[in-house]
């Protein structure tokens, strides 16, 4: 009870003097309370802390420590760019960072020195007094300076003059201006480079002195060589085509040319390529004269006869643009058109003998005349015992003729006991019949790559291996003598050669050597991207052979022509 009657007087004695104080003294008295308040935050406004509204060249640090405020100026110079300007030049030469280029301004000791004193804080306001930092802004260069004014500024500083020059404008020559150059001194671009003053405020650029250098060739000298070329060529340059005139007109003539300005005078070239269109069009119908068409009969590689052709005439286009630049040069006042002859077109007829020879030429031409590369194998195994080869020797990519190689290791197996015909037979029939690749891997497997590869080495087969990379390889000549060896009967039991004969005569893919022949044929085919290969036995009625054909690029209907043709002259 005693609080709330305290209360309340209170209360009353406040109501009272409200009422006795005028409003003018109320003001005044707040008035006080403000600049006292006001002047107690400046009394105890601490001495590290920059005041509310200061700024650094431009940059607002208000209500900072010192230490935060040095550390913000110094990143925000860090990565102030300096736009470098040579000489009278327009654009800038380089734009580094004051960072990329070593430079630094004495932030840290014009903010230490940026104080407070007691006398300023006694005046009221003058907290909201300290706007900017004191004292001008200086640059320190490092070692960091140096190189860039070396590597990348001290580079640009020789700008090579450009001569006066000319270029084609319609039916006239007109000069392309001159224009001065220029070089720095390396003994003053530090001073002008550092000369500017730095600012976060506003742009900063840096102005490097260049001393002009002049062209060697002036306007004045540029305007002689249009003058002269101009009389040369006139209306046009007369060009004598197949005893007949052409004017080439004089805009035509400018177009075709380059200019190469010298100390003393311009050159002029006619550029051959731009000239070509309408040389082509217009002067080579006046002088070509079509080839002709000869017949060329081949009998293996020896020509037999020859009927017809004769040849024909074209445009010599780089004469017939010499003879015209002489015109412009002033070295002649007409020009001709120049030709060249036009070898005849041939027409091959090929004939082949049916000897060693004739084969091989046969082969030669078949892979000259096909798309594709091609490694070619033939060896007849009775008879006259003909064979020829075409890149007999070269390396492919064996496909899936690798299989013949494993079969033949398999066989050797079961002749030796090592392996059960009776529990490899189904998988050994399907890897040369049907081709499959799983049971091909599994033999491989279980055989081993080198253990093949050193058993086929000993049949004689040198170029053929499992372990090089990028393999497995072979080559025509490799399978055409394991096909041989095979048919021989020397290689294994007569079993097993019977074994892998059946399984190739039944081979499913049949639209390369089998579909060229009627005689029967026993084959293994591999086929992997644009690779396919052939490798057969021929049961011929005229003597059984081995034709193997390795190719990259090619076709099963090729295959199936070549044999076809081979047929034909055996």
């Amino acid at each position: 009870m005693a609080g709330s009657e305290q209360l309340r007087q209170v209360v009353a004695v406040a109501r009272h003097t409200v009422r006795r104080v005028p409003w003018a003294r109320l003001g005044l008295l707040l008035g006080v309370w403000v600049i006292g308040v006001l002047l107690i935050v400046q009394l105890f406004y601490p001495g590290d802390e920059l005041l509310p509204l200061q700024q650094v060249d431009g940059y607002p640090v208000g209500a900072m420590s010192k230490q935060a405020a040095i550390q913000a100026l110094s990143t925000a110079y860090a990565n102030t760019q300096v736009r470098v300007y040579l000489g009278s030049a327009q654009n800038a030469a380089a734009s580094p960072t004051f960072s990329q280029a070593g430079l630094s301004v004495n932030v840290a000791a014009r903010v230490s020195a940026m104080q407070y004193p007691w006398y300023e804080r006694l005046v009221p306001s003058s907290i909201l007094w300290g706007t900017s930092a004191s004292g001008t802004p200086k640059i320190a260069s490092s070692h960091k300076t140096d190189e860039f004014l070396t590597t990348q500024l001290l580079p640009q500083c020789q700008v090579a003059p450009q001569n006066a020059t000319l270029k084609a404008n319609g039916d006239k020559l007109v000069v392309v201006p001159a224009q001065n150059g220029g070089e720095c001194s390396k003994a003053t671009v530090k001073q002008d480079f550092l000369a500017f003053t730095p600012s976060l405020g506003r742009p900063v650029a840096a102005q490097v002195s260049m001393t002009t250098v002049p062209p060697k060739l002036i306007n004045a000298a540029a305007q002689a060589s249009a003058d002269y070329y101009m009389k040369q060529v006139g209306n046009g340059i007369t060009l004598v085509a197949g005893g007949q005139p052409i004017v080439i007109p004089a805009s035509e003539v400018y177009s075709w040319l380059d200019f190469t300005p010298t100390n003393v005078t311009v050159q002029a070239h006619i550029n051959g390529d731009r000239a070509a269109a309408y040389l082509n069009k217009v002067v080579a119908p006046k002088v070509a004269v079509a080839p002709g068409t000869a017949t060329v009969t081949m009998r293996d590689f020896t020509e037999q006869s020859r009927v017809g052709g004769g040849d024909g005439t074209a445009l010599n286009l780089d004469a017939t643009t010499a003879s015209i630049e002489k015109v412009v040069h002033g070295d002649s006042n007409t020009a001709s058109a120049a030709t060249q002859p036009v070898p005849a077109n041939v027409t091959y007829v090929h004939t082949y003998t049916s000897t060693d020879q004739g084969v091989t030429a046969l082969f030669a031409n078949f892979a000259k005349d096909h798309p594709g590369t091609f490694g070619i194998s033939y060896a007849e195994l009775s008879g006259s015992g003909r064979h020829a080869n075409y890149q007999g020797d070269k390396k492919f990519v064996t496909a899936s003729t690798y299989k013949l190689f494993v079969a033949y290791s398999v066989l050797k197996r079961v002749d030796s006991g090592e392996m059960s015909w009776a529990d490899n037979e189904a998988c050994f029939n399907k890897m040369i019949t049907y081709s499959d690749n799983a049971c091909g891997e599994a033999f491989l497997n279980t055989i081993g790559l080198q253990t093949i590869t050193n058993e086929i080495n000993a049949l004689g087969l040198k170029n053929s291996n499992f372990i090089e990379d990028g393999g497995p390889y072979t080559t025509a000549n490799d399978l055409a003598l394991f096909l041989g060896t095979l048919e021989s009967g020397t290689m294994f039991s007569a079993t097993s050669k019977q074994r892998l004969e059946s399984a190739m005569l039944a081979n499913v893919y049949r639209n390369g050597i089998p579909a060229g022949t009627s005689a029967p044929v026993a084959d293994k085919v591999g086929f992997l991207n644009g690779l396919l290969h052939d490798a057969a036995i021929v049961y011929s009625p005229k003597g059984t052979y081995v034709l193997v054909v390795m190719s990259d690029g090619s076709s099963w209907g090729a295959i199936a022509d070549l044999t076809r043709q081979l047929e034909a002259i055996r």
